[in-house]
């Protein structure tokens, strides 16, 4: 409880006290490996998290043969993660790097191998207790040689978007991108997709996301590399085309469209060789949906950046937060000399503004911490594919931060009384974030 003498004096503490609470975001770190770990697994590949459960591609791992790969999943249990499983497709042999990519949505994973018979494939596999089952193995209808199908996967609900960025449609490497379907215990593809002015060398699909009735797939190679990334809507089983989105401010070689991310209304889409920071530092753009039209909301960059950073080499968007990853942070121009960081940002309705920069609390040159993000709810999921473990160089490591959300709420709660000028008044004051943790 506090009291003051002047109503003017009360005014001023608070205004005083409401502007100098910084936004804050605080963490609390957990690192996983795996409980088989060798040198050069690249655990740490690619990572997911949704709800309890967390996702780890080691696309390198060798249960069944060199560079075969292996995926983990962990679940939350309190504070810690266990591992619950480790899981290989049906059909994994050596070179196919099952894992490079990984999606999870609630009992369902989604497992890309880019890499298998040279064409490339995707597994889907669902939860039953502490099992996870293979259910599906999924491949594309006009499945080819070097078309890197499940180079990036994203599950949503009953849909799959698989990427092909290989696929030679319009020319060579201009890309595709495919929509599977559950119906039961069953996947089938609903829908082949690409945009009206694909062309050679556009990487459609390097990178794809899914977030309801919506995907997104990055086209970094159009334009002479400045980059677009690309918007499809479902109607039912149809998947049509409604916006292609590029930077405002879109220059050769940016690589717009690397990285994409999806979630609600919004859209993130990343520049890697963007140069507002230096040569090769990065940014990242969101752009917000009203009704069909898709347009920029902000340009975010790193508070820090510098040449080479890589600042948006991976992103992750979850309702009001964007976590973007830069591999080449706190570095000398290489990945080889980094420690890497990620940088949290926060929507509050008008601007995306940046609240926290993390890096691992046993950080070290060359473990390429940030090479894979994922966001859901609370929870933040880092991988460091080139971490070294205990006499295993390049075994990798992940990172799960808990964070609280910023902006808390204050509430001002007087006394009974109504004051004039010169009453004694008393009050509480009630800080309160997102998750209803309290400070007064």
């Amino acid at each position: 409880m506090f009291c003051k003498k002047k109503i003017f004096i009360f005014i001023w503490l608070f205004l005083l006290f409401f502007l100098s609470v910084d936004a804050f975001a605080s963490f609390n770190e957990i690192k996983i490996t795996a409980s088989d770990a060798e040198s050069g697994d690249f655990f740490g590949e690619s990572v997911s998290i949704s709800n309890d459960y967390a996702v780890v591609g080691a696309c390198y791992e060798d249960k069944t043969g060199s560079n075969a790969g292996s995926v983990y999943i962990f679940k939350r249990n309190g504070e810690t993660w266990v591992e619950e499983a480790k899981i290989q497709g049906s059909d994994t042999i050596a070179g196919d790097w099952f894992g490079r990519s990984v999606s999870i949505d609630g009992d369902y994973v989604v497992v890309g191998c880019y890499l298998k018979d040279g064409r490339g494939a995707a597994y889907v596999f669902k939860r039953d207790g502490v099992n996870w089952i293979q259910q599906a193995k999924l491949t594309h209808s006009d499945s080819a040689s070097g078309d890197s199908f499940g180079f990036s996967v994203s599950i949503s609900g009953d849909y799959i978007v698989v990427s092909a960025f290989g696929k030679n449609d319009a020319g060579p490497y201009s890309g595709a991108a495919y929509v599977f379907k559950r119906s039961g215990e069953t996947w089938a593809q609903q829908a082949k997709l690409a945009p009206a002015d694909l062309s050679e060398q556009n990487f459609f699909g390097r990178s794809v996301s899914i977030n309801g009735d919506y995907v997104i797939a990055g086209a970094h190679g159009q334009s002479n590399s400045s980059g677009a990334a690309y918007i499809f809507k479902r109607d039912g089983s149809t998947w049509t085309q409604e916006a292609k989105i590029m930077a405002s401010d879109q220059t050769s070689n940016d690589a717009f469209g690397r990285w994409v991310s999806l979630s609600g209304d919004f859209a993130a889409v990343s520049a890697i060789y963007d140069d507002d920071n230096g040569s090769n530092s990065g940014s990242a753009y969101i752009f917000k949906r009203n009704g069909t039209t898709w347009s920029q909301q902000a340009k975010v960059l790193a508070s820090d950046g510098a040449t080479q950073d890589n600042f948006g080499k991976r992103l992750a968007i979850k309702g009001n937060h964007l976590v973007v990853s830069a591999p080449g942070d706190d570095g000398e121009g290489d990945l080889y000399s980094s420690s890497g960081s990620i940088y949290l940002f926060e929507e509050d309705g008008q601007a995306w503004t940046q609240v926290s920069k993390v890096t691992a609390s046993d950080a070290a040159t060359g473990s390429i911490y940030s090479h894979s993000v994922a966001i859901d709810e609370n929870y933040i999921i880092v991988g460091a594919n080139q971490h070294d473990g205990p006499s295993m160089p390049d075994s990798g490591a992940a990172y799960i931060y808990k964070f609280q959300e910023t902006n808390p709420t204050i509430t001002i709660v007087p006394d009974n009384t109504t004051p004039v000028i010169g009453d004694t008044i008393c009050f509480d004051v009630n800080i309160a974030d997102s998750n209803g943790l309290y400070s007064s």
